[in-house]
């Protein structure tokens, strides 16, 4: 890990988590845990991290609120959701969302050109049903 990522880290985890989770937790109305799996974005270069704060954590926020748009569907979220886990994949075969035990797993493929921007809709499509 060079000095850049270093720096990233910091940036996300004293600035960007933060703002987020304050974000997060303001929509839904409760605290949600947010994890964030280091090591899997600073693997390969410094843009799994950018795309962490530009998209994924974008990507959440307008999944949260097009199910809290929905007053039942916000409760149940309420009720069911206490943790968010993310990680970072090199092989999009590894991409997944999983809810269990009150968490939300995310594993998405941030590095190359491989990568795709429609989290917030694969969120919505598998939570409903769930809630």
């Amino acid at each position: 890990m060079g000095l850049l990522e270093k720096r990233q880290i910091v940036q996300v985890k004293n600035i960007d988590l933060p703002l987020f989770r304050e974000q997060l937790n303001k929509i839904i109305g409760s605290d949600v845990e947010v994890t964030i799996e280091w090591d899997s974005y600073i693997l390969y270069d410094e843009f799994p991290l950018k795309r962490l704060v530009n998209f994924v954590f974008i990507d959440i926020i307008d999944f949260v609120k097009s199910i809290c748009n929905d007053e039942m569907l916000k409760q149940r979220l309420q009720v069911k959701l206490k943790r968010i886990q993310l990680r970072n994949c090199m092989d999009e075969k590894e991409m997944e969302v999983v809810f269990r035990d009150e968490t939300l797993f995310i594993t998405d493929q941030l590095v190359g050109d491989t990568f795709s921007n429609n989290m917030a809709n694969v969120l919505v499509n598998y939570m409903k049903p769930i809630l």
